[in-house]
C-alpha cells in the first residue's frame, strides 16, 4: 500500500508521516522534499521525484515493508496519477490525504516552526504556504486526496488515518 500525504508546507507532512511509519507494521516513510533537495533545484522536479520513489519503494520492497508513506506537494491530479503510475504495482492501493488547517492555525505552526531553524526562511514559507493553500483550493473535493484536518493532535490523527486505511482495504 502506498499512502501519499499531500498538503503545503508546514501543515505538518513530515510529522503525520513518521508517526504513521512508527504506528504501521512493515513501513517507512519517505519525504518527497528531501529527496529533491538540491541546489540549484532540478529542472524537472516531479519527473525525479518519481524516479527516486520507484527506486525506493522497490528496494524497501525487497526487504519486507508493504506501506510506503510519502509525504510532498503534489500541486494536481495529474502529477498524483503519475506518481501512481510510475511507483505503484498493478492493484496495489494508493490513498492520497490532503492535509489541512485553518488559515491561522497554519500561519501559527508556521512561526513556531521557523523559531526553531537556523536559516531565516519566515518570509519565503509564509508567502509560499498562501500560494500552496490557494493552488490545492482550487480543485475539488477529493482531487488531490481525501481532506483531513490536522488540528487534531498528532496521536489521534494516526488512529483515525489507522481505521479509514483498514476500512479501505477491507
Amino acid at each position: 500500500m502506498i499512502v501519499l500525504l499531500n498538503g503545503p508546507l508546514g501543515i505538518g507532512k513530515s510529522t503525520l508521516a513518521e508517526a504513521l511509519m512508527e504506528a504501521l507494521p512493515q513501513s517507512v516513510a519517505l519525504n518527497g522534499d528531501a529527496l529533491l533537495a538540491f541546489n540549484p533545484p532540478p529542472e524537472h522536479d516531479d519527473a525525479i521525484l518519481n524516479q527516486f520513489l520507484r527506486i525506493l519503494i522497490e528496494r524497501h520492497r525487497q526487504e519486507g515493508r508493504q506501506v510506503f508513506i510519502v509525504d510532498h506537494l503534489w500541486t494536481s491530479p495529474e502529477d498524483i496519477e503519475k506518481l501512481i503510475d510510475h511507483c505503484a504495482r498493478p492493484g496495489e492501493p494508493v490513498r492520497t490525504l490532503l492535509l489541512t488547517l485553518p488559515k491561522s492555525l497554519h500561519r501559527h505552526r508556521i512561526e513556531q516552526r521557523a523559531r526553531a531553524r537556523a536559516l531565516d526562511e519566515l518570509g519565503f514559507e509564509l508567502s509560499n504556504y498562501l500560494l500552496e493553500r490557494q493552488t490545492l483550493a482550487a480543485y475539488r473535493h477529493g482531487e488531490v486526496g481525501k481532506p483531513i484536518d490536522v488540528t487534531a493532535p498528532v496521536e489521534q490523527l494516526v488512529s483515525e488515518i489507522r481505521q479509514w486505511l483498514n476500512a479501505e482495504i477491507s
